[in-house]
């Protein structure tokens, strides 16, 4: 069986409305782990998300300021920033972001633009891992289904469908450059 790719993804018809033309407005949520060190701050994805939204305007936006806190003597956010697109860019960006491209590259290969001037520099760096690996659609059972004790939805009243990009090196959301921050 040959691995999973992106365009599967993308094509699976249980993810139609996040990704045709039969779909409306959509959301991309990505909290980062930004690690800030003398030499400049780094951005490592924590989670991310697609969702049906009812606007879009094609920029990305989170909060002005920044919160770094002492976490073990490394400086460190936790933020999440915010992407109303339709479902076509919403596939045009989860597969610029597959291929590598940093936000800033994915602006650009999909007219995307950040709400303020200054995120750019805040986070327009972070990529996703080179070594990814695409988990299956599944379907997980609304919150409040008790008798179901496995994976479930985030949505309390109705279950989703939902599918995962995954790094594969975890290590790295806690590296620095090159070496490992938290011990």
């Amino acid at each position: 069986m040959m691995p999973l790719s992106i365009q599967d993804l993308i094509e699976d018809p249980r993810l139609e409305r996040l990704f045709t033309t039969k779909g409306e407005q959509c959301a991309i949520q990505i909290w980062l782990l930004q690690i800030k060190q003398s030499t400049g701050v780094e951005s490592h994805l924590l989670y991310g998300r697609a969702l049906p939204y009812d606007f879009s305007n094609d920029q990305w936006s989170t909060t002005r300021d920044d919160q770094f806190s002492d976490c073990d003597g490394v400086s460190c956010q936790v933020l999440r920033i915010n992407l109303y697109c339709n479902p076509q860019n919403l596939a045009r960006v989860v597969a610029a972001f597959s291929d590598g491209d940093t936000l800033l590259e994915v602006n650009d290969k999909c007219g995307m633009s950040f709400a303020h001037g200054e995120d750019e520099h805040r986070f327009g760096s972070f990529k996703l891992d080179d070594d990814l690996t695409y988990r299956p659609v599944s379907f997980y059972p609304a919150r409040s289904d008790y008798e179901n004790q496995g994976a479930k939805s985030t949505h309390a009243s109705s279950g989703e469908f939902s599918a995962a990009i995954t790094s594969l090196n975890k290590r790295r959301l806690f590296e620095f450059g090159d070496n490992c921050v938290f011990r």
